[in-house]
């Protein structure tokens, strides 16, 4: 399998001409290119350079693509509302044929490139004569938009679908001849036809169906001619012979304060809640109000954001960047991480824990874990006497990461992981796909060297090494108070004005407000009361103030 980036927008249609073996690609930055499929087959992670041929004269994104078996003809449609002819053999532009009224949706041509079919969001399918340059039949299927279309091997028979949801099957040699193959639920995207099993595959916005065609001497005019008008109208087949239901596409999200957890609604209005850890939905909650359902998972609590989600695909995709990884320190207790190792202080990395769990299995991360797991108990936290500052600081920062590739690893025995069917992309910050892998295949020896060399640096040191997080620092001054206290402030030492690299707000305020008796009357302490718990935001202090 090969991947070929060389678009910088979506790849909109692909056409391929068989006896040649060429591959015709289209996208919305204009572009179209001719591939050879030979020279793509022989990619290789060492040999991955690929050359090819671009059409250029499209001045706007296109739509769709068409080629005849012999790669001697492109033609190709979009939002310029006509179709463009090109010669690959010399990459001449030819000719362009006008006449729609808006986005030209599809486009085919014929195996000998005397004629081709193209369909508009005007809602007409024109059959065109390339050597005259001219249309010779409009049929005008729809007010609303054709989108797909379809024609059989020996340009006979056309069939058609878009918004309106049915599929027209339309004689290309007797145009009075006409019948609907079936009718979905939901807007046409695109056709397939199986002639061997005279079926024809339809993809909607909500899944895929095979419907089955009418025989050639079912759809003659004689037999037509005895229909009602009624019986005309109505579709050859009630309903599909297969169908498969696609999963509703995610079309909203909200992160919940924790970042662990994140609330979707699709486009059927489902609200379901993901967990960014597991990889998998946990809880179904039905046609909720999304609004409401936001309020109600709303909490004081501040996390900083260590990851993005892209909707593009219709399902959740979670974005891990240099800058934003390793901000999410936050309390176990917090993200409901309760196990019985952790203890009311303990705190977790979530960006980090997400890197290792995810390169668990890669031969590098693997030994670190192992002699995290097999390094004895009494080891740590040993004194080292003897040695200089500089060597008892390697001590503390490997001891500190053995133990936390410790816990990571018991966090992960709990079944805190991701499903083994989970793609995983690595790519540059530009955007441009590096490596695609499953979860499950991270471990596999075929792969190693293709992990090492793609895995950005700062994704090595994160999971290898004690990774240096840029804190957010509170900059401030202490000063004596001497005002309303009932004796003045001792002086304080140095060793009393340190605290860990995390400190909740809401603790300090409370400290402040038990230790300093600077309050009147009740009534004050009421209200301070009431304040203190609208505190929840974390701030992160430096160690050493």
């Amino acid at each position: 399998m090969s991947t070929i980036r060389t678009h910088k927008d979506y790849v909109s249609s692909l056409a391929y001409a068989p006896e040649t073996n060429k591959l015709i690609s289209a996208g919305f930055d204009d572009q179209i290119y001719l591939w050879d499929v030979n020279a793509i087959a022989t990619l290789t992670v060492d040999n991955s350079e690929v050359t090819c041929m671009n059409l250029h004269g499209a001045t706007n994104s296109i739509y769709c693509v068409d080629t005849d078996p012999q790669a001697n003809l492109v033609v190709a449609g979009g939002t310029e509302k006509l179709i463009r002819l090109w010669d690959p053999r010399t990459q001449e532009k030819l000719m362009k044929l006008r006449g729609h009224k808006d986005n030209v949706r599809a486009v085919k041509l014929s195996r000998d490139g005397t004629q081709c079919v193209s369909a508009s969001s005007d809602g007409t399918v024109r059959l065109w004569s390339i050597g005259e340059q001219r249309v010779i039949r409009v049929f005008q299927l729809s007010e609303h938009g054709i989108w797909a279309l379809q024609t059989d091997e020996h340009f006979r028979w056309m069939y058609a679908g878009g918004r309106q949801a049915d599929v027209t099957a339309i004689s290309l040699i007797e145009p009075d001849i006409n019948y609907c193959v079936g009718r979905e639920s939901a807007p046409i995207l695109s056709l397939c036809l199986d002639q061997k099993e005279n079926t024809l595959w339809t993809s909607t916005t909500t899944g895929i169906s095979k419907w089955r065609l009418a025989p050639d001497n079912q759809v003659t005019r004689e037999k037509l001619a005895s229909k009602s008008d009624h019986e005309l109208a109505a579709p050859y087949s009630k309903a599909s012979e297969w169908s498969l239901k696609s999963i509703p596409p995610i079309i909203d999200h909200k992160v919940l304060p924790n970042r662990r957890y994140i609330l979707t609604k699709n486009s059927e209005n489902q609200v379901f809640i993901y967990d960014v850890l597991l990889g998998r939905c946990i809880k179904n909650l039905g046609s909720a109000d999304f609004a409401k359902t936001i309020e109600s998972y709303a909490k004081t609590l501040y996390v900083p954001s260590w990851f993005s989600v892209d909707l593009k695909c219709g399902f959740l995709q979670i974005v891990l960047e240099e800058n934003d990884c390793f901000q999410g320190q936050v309390a176990t207790k917090h993200v409901d991480l309760n196990f019985d190792f952790f203890d009311e202080n303990s705190r977790v990395n979530l960006g980090r824990f997400m890197l290792v769990s995810i390169f668990q299995n890669w031969a590098n991360l693997q030994k670190s874990l192992e002699s995290a797991q097999s390094r004895p108990e009494s080891l740590a936290g040993s004194e080292t006497g003897s040695k200089t500052d500089t060597e008892c600081f390697r001590d503390d920062v490997k001891d500190e990461l053995e133990d936390d590739h410790t816990i990571m690893k018991k966090i992960i025995q709990e079944e805190i992981c991701l499903p083994k069917s989970t793609p995983i992309l690595i790519h540059e910050s530009n955007g441009a796909g590096k490596c695609r892998v499953l979860w499950n295949m991270i471990g596999q020896e075929n792969i190693a060297n293709t992990l090492t060399e793609n895995i950005p640096q700062w994704v090595k040191d994160g999971v290898l090494k004690t990774p240096n997080n840029n804190c957010v620092k509170v900059q401030f001054c202490l000063q004596p108070m001497t005002a309303n206290i009932k004796k003045p402030l001792p002086i304080l030492k140095k060793d009393k004005l340190t605290a860990g690299d995390m400190l909740l707000i809401r603790k300090v305020a409370k400290h402040v407000f038990e230790k300093i008796n600077v309050l009147e009357n009740e009534r004050i302490k009421e209200v301070a009361e009431d304040e203190l718990t609208k505190v929840g935001k974390r701030c992160v202090f430096e160690r050493t103030w």
